[in-house]
Formats: structure tokens, sequence, C-alpha cells
């Protein structure tokens, strides 16, 4: 799965809590898709840097728009 699916899985599962916030289902969907993409983004940057990315200086894209979607749901 490319970087471009996962987008679009999080697109359709926004639209999709939106209706059902209280879906438990799309929330654990929408979890192990964000695992996904983070691995997947993980391994591109590794792959165009030729080198381990430090995990205290690595900043997730997909993890600052998740908690942007959060800090919005609560």
């Amino acid at each position: 799965m490319n970087m471009e699916m996962v987008g679009k899985e999080l697109e359709f599962l926004l639209k999709s809590i939106k209706r059902s916030p209280k879906s438990y289902t799309l929330w654990y969907h929408r979890q192990w898709i964000i695992e996904i993409g983070l691995k997947h983004e993980r391994e591109t940057l590794t792959a165009t840097q030729g080198e381990a990315i430090d995990a205290k200086k690595w900043k997730s894209k997909i993890l600052e728009m998740e908690l942007m979607l959060c800090n919005k749901m609560l």
C-alpha cells in the first residue's frame, strides 16, 4: 500500500467517523491504516536519507494530522 492509498483511506474513514463517531470498528481500522502509513513513511525517509532516522527528531505528517483530528473530535 502506498502513501496515496493511505491518504485516500484516511479521508474515507474521516467521512465515515463523522457519520458514526462511536463506531469502534472504524476507529480500529483507522488505527491500522495509520500504522501502515507510519511504517511506509519511515521506510521512505530511511531510503531517501540512506540511514536510520532518529526517533526523537522524526516528525510524522500522519501523526500531526491525527492529533488535530483527535483534538477536534474531543
